[in-house]
């Protein structure tokens, strides 16, 4: 039998079991309420990388303010396994001012806004790839019964059943570049990775040794395939994402030299982010460290496998379930932009796979992708961003609009985080603690009419805008589908949208691009959803 007795710790628990004259005792033990955190890179930035992630206070205000023992914080290294795996290496960790550092920004100010008006500790599970696609994060058997997939899944397959071995010669003839780009420290999710580059990737480092024999390079799992060298001598190769690569080798006295050229498959940089390179002699290790890297053939040129799925869910989320939590959050989609009209059945099904593991009915937030210029001139992240408000419409599943929150369109990965989590928090307290006086949501279009050469688009709040200037990003068109700017008027809930060049209008449209940066705002100053009235075919093969 187990005994629980408070107090005996630190802020926590002491947690003491005892079994047949055994007896284990863990202490700082701490009871609430734990959110599963996933998605791509804008969930996994941390609050060293987004220095802090708050739109006022500077990264060490921050830190100096999070000695906050009542959150905790459970990162799930990045992984990819073709099957499910039944555990994971990692461990919960109390958030300080030393630890912040290292956690979610998205998660973290999400947990402070849950803890201003909840007496209990937070949990944060954060399970985020950067560059990860979502079907990376759905079972096998789910992803073959998504109509859109099912087909490319087979062909895919037989694809890479079809390869032939991997012939490394001409991969390899292209020396690599005089470009070489210093990382310094270990490799991990900290300093590498995220170039957003697909092909050979070389590695190189040195390390110093005060004895000359035998010893081995341990690397760690890589994707996919790679050759190691030591002091210009090749000491393997080997392939798949998933085989540990550990490679005898000699070692002269003073220093010695080691070069990998990884065939990479996604922009991770071919190191496991839980990689940390070492020398290993009679059972002790010395960190290789101080790397450089340098690009090789990309990916299109070296005869790429296909597409993989559902490993990141095997590697990463399964070995925690059927852990209790309260929620899930989710923010990505910036990896399947151009693809929206397979991503809407993709969320829903990945919504429902998650609730399966974790239990059924849990509340699901769905942050939007953010505004980058990156996405082009076209429609494919508006579309995508439908898709999202789409599914959030379902029960228990909410929407959290960024389109407010960007101060630098050519960054992918907005600073503030804090209005995120803000904002995801808000909608938590309220769907899944029925909280009172947390109603603050974004607007939704609810209905369009015609009248005369006035297009009315009703909402399910008033409107207004946060600068009081004429609302901004608001187009309409007539039959012959082409849009153009508006003229806006709001009166109450209701936006009365008109343009000279178009007399009789048929169809609105509202921060329909890449890159929104709308004004428009509800009565608690929440962006308006972005939205179309329409249903003309998209670029992204939507209705």
């Amino acid at each position: 039998m187990a005994k629980l007795r408070t107090g005996a710790a630190g802020t926590g628990h002491q947690l003491t079991a005892s079994h047949q004259g055994k007896t284990l005792t863990v202490q700082d033990v701490a009871i609430g309420e734990v959110w599963l955190m996933g998605g791509q890179s804008n969930m996994e930035w941390m609050i060293d990388w987004c220095a802090g992630g708050h739109p006022t206070l500077s990264a060490n205000e921050v830190k100096q303010d999070a000695n906050r023992p009542g959150i905790r914080y459970f990162f799930v290294q990045k992984n990819m396994s073709p099957t499910s795996l039944p555990d994971l290496e990692a461990s919960w960790q109390a958030v300080n001012s030393e630890t912040v550092g290292g956690c979610s920004a998205v998660a973290y100010w999400f947990a402070r806004k849950l803890q201003e008006h909840l007496d209990v500790p937070v949990g944060l599970l954060n399970c985020a790839y950067g560059g990860s696609e979502i079907e990376q994060w759905i079972s096998e058997p789910v992803m073959r019964k998504i109509g859109p997939y099912k087909e490319r899944i087979d062909e895919q397959e037989a694809a890479i059943r079809a390869l032939p071995p991997l012939k490394w010669a001409p991969l390899l003839a292209e020396a690599p570049s005089d470009k070489w780009t210093q990382m310094h420290g270990v490799l991990n999710a900290r300093h590498w990775g995220g170039w957003e580059f697909k092909g050979v990737i070389w590695h190189r480092a040195s390390f110093d040794a005060d004895f000359e024999g035998e010893a081995t390079l341990q690397l760690g799992p890589l994707d996919f395939a790679d050759v190691a060298w030591v002091n210009g001598e090749k000491v393997g190769s080997a392939q798949g994402d998933s085989v540990l690569r550990s490679y005898p080798i000699k070692v002269k006295k003073g220093k010695n030299e080691v070069m990998v050229a990884v065939l990479s498959f996604s922009s991770a940089g071919g190191f496991s982010d839980s990689a940390k390179p070492k020398v290993i002699r009679n059972g002790k290790g010395q960190s290789i460290q101080g790397w450089e890297v340098a690009f090789g053939k990309p990916l299109d040129e070296v005869a790429p496998p296909a597409r993989r799925w559902s490993r990141m869910k095997q590697a990463m989320l399964d070995p925690l379930a059927p852990f209790a939590i309260r929620g899930m959050a989710w923010y990505q989609g910036e990896s399947n932009v151009g693809r929206a009209a397979e991503y809407e059945p993709a969320l829903k099904a990945m919504i429902a796979d998650w609730r399966k593991s974790f239990g059924r009915g849990k509340p699901f937030g769905v942050i939007q992708i953010a505004p980058w210029n990156g996405y082009g001139e076209g429609t494919a992240a508006a579309d995508l961003r439908e898709a999202e408000a789409r599914v959030a419409k379902d029960s228990g599943v909410g929407l959290i609009v960024t389109t407010d929150l960007v101060s630098d369109l050519n960054d992918i990965h907005p600073r503030d985080k804090f209005t995120v989590g803000w904002r995801l928090g808000t909608w938590a307290l309220r769907e899944a603690y029925g909280l009172k006086g947390f109603a603050a949501t974004s607007p939704q279009w609810t209905r369009s009419s015609t009248e005369g050469n006035t297009i009315k688009v009703e909402f399910d709040q008033p409107l207004r805008t946060r600068d009081r200037q004429a609302a901004t990003h608001v187009v309409i068109a007539g039959p012959d589908k082409v849009f153009h700017p508006a003229d806006v008027r709001l009166e109450g809930s209701t936006l009365y949208a008109t343009s000279p060049q178009v007399p009789k209008p048929v169809a609105v449209r509202f921060a329909w691009s890449s890159a929104p940066t709308p004004n428009l705002v509800g009565e608690t100053g929440w962006p308006v959803v972005p939205f179309r009235t329409d249903r003309w075919p998209t670029a992204s093969g939507r209705w």
